[in-house]
């Protein structure tokens, strides 16, 4: 594969661009997720090789989720409800494994005229509910219309982020649970609304948010392990993190500008480390970088105003290349996605016109 970068120094942006590519992406496997209508938000891994998918039933807006052995066979599934006029934003956005075999769901629960709720949902290792609660900031009910929009492993228990709203009021919200589900503390945080986090070696949180609610900048803000702001950034365009290979000393970012996607790399210290390369317009939804050094993006690629779903490949080098899925069920996006044992492997889930998917990917050549 012939690779060609041109660089654009006036505005400190590369432009990237591929030739003849080797490389394709093919749907190796997949099944169905549900027997209902869904939208597949998060993907998670369990010790056994087994899969957590969480997000909405979309016919009777329910919090939904279920549990896949390794060959993709479901376990489980919950719908949570059913509620009378539902709000059309009931979802569970989260996913964590805890101990005991059991997983805790977080996410959005309301009806139409009502405060959305915080909710959070843990369920055994049948898929039946072991806990359920709505957690509002002070333990105040009527203050606030609440949500959680990310969950994950944190130190020695789990960081669940949010957005809590009162009138003009609005404010991001931290709450460290322990690995029972159970509340440890909770603060506001300066962010506006949590689109992604990442746990750094030393426990501490990196945050990407809504820098402001009308716009789509972003925010990264570095968090102390008692949730204490210690460095902030401020990022044009709504960013996401691709997720280290290993360590934390360096951090790739996308950022969709609406007109391009960019891709760069942010230290510790919130520096930029080379400029920014440009990729076009796509939508990665979430990213991963490998063993050799190369990155690579899950989303929506654009082709003359439609998206189709596929990667994009980012080299050392600053070059990149788009790989469509092959595949006879066509969807628009990946919405997350997992690295497997196996080079080159994800595990995916993603949205199709017979129905959500989960799909084994791989990239051959």
């Amino acid at each position: 594969m012939r690779l060609i970068a041109v660089a654009f120094a006036a505005q400190g942006i590369v432009m990237s661009m591929a030739c003849s590519p080797s490389e394709h992406l093919r749907a190796v496997r997949e099944v169905p997720l549900s027997q209902y209508r869904v939208t597949p938000y998060v993907i998670v891994g369990a010790a056994d090789g087994g899969y957590v998918v969480a997000g909405s039933e979309d016919d009777d807006d329910r919090p939904w989720a279920a549990r896949f052995d390794s060959a993709g066979k479901q376990l489980w599934e919950f719908l949570d409800g059913p509620l009378v006029r539902a709000s059309g934003d009931n979802a569970f956005k989260g996913a964590v494994l805890l101990t005991g075999k059991r997983t805790l769901l977080c996410g959005i629960k309301g009806a139409r005229g009502e405060d959305d709720r915080a909710h959070l949902v843990v369920l055994d290792d049948n898929g039946a509910v072991s806990a359920e609660r709505d957690i509002y900031p002070l333990g105040d009910p009527t203050r606030y219309s609440v949500r959680f929009d990310k969950c994950i492993r944190w130190g020695d228990g789990v960081a669940v982020l949010g957005f809590a709203n009162r009138r003009s009021e609005s404010h991001g919200w931290l709450v460290k649970l322990d690995l029972t589900g159970e509340v440890k503390w909770e603060k506001f945080i300066p962010p506006s609304g949590p689109r992604d986090v990442l746990e750094t070696a030393n426990h501490e949180l990196l945050v990407l948010s809504a820098d402001d609610i009308d716009t789509r900048d972003s925010r990264l803000d570095r968090l102390s392990t008692d949730g204490t702001v210690l460095l902030t950034r401020h990022i044009r365009g709504d960013s996401r993190f691709v997720r280290p290979y290993a360590g934390d000393a360096v951090t790739h970012i996308t950022s969709e500008t609406g007109e391009q996607t960019l891709f760069f790399e942010v230290g510790l210290q919130f520096q930029d480390l080379k400029p920014p390369i440009s990729l076009g317009r796509s939508t990665p939804n979430t990213g991963y970088d490998l063993a050799d050094k190369s990155s690579i993006l899950f989303g929506g690629l654009y082709n003359g105003g439609s998206s189709k779903a596929g990667v994009i490949r980012v080299f050392e080098s600053s070059a990149s290349a788009e790989l469509p899925l092959e595949s006879s069920q066509v969807s628009f996006w990946f919405y997350d996605a997992l690295p497997m044992d196996r080079p080159n492997e994800f595990a995916t889930v993603r949205e199709t016109h017979s129905g959500a998917v989960l799909t084994w990917i791989a990239i051959e050549r």
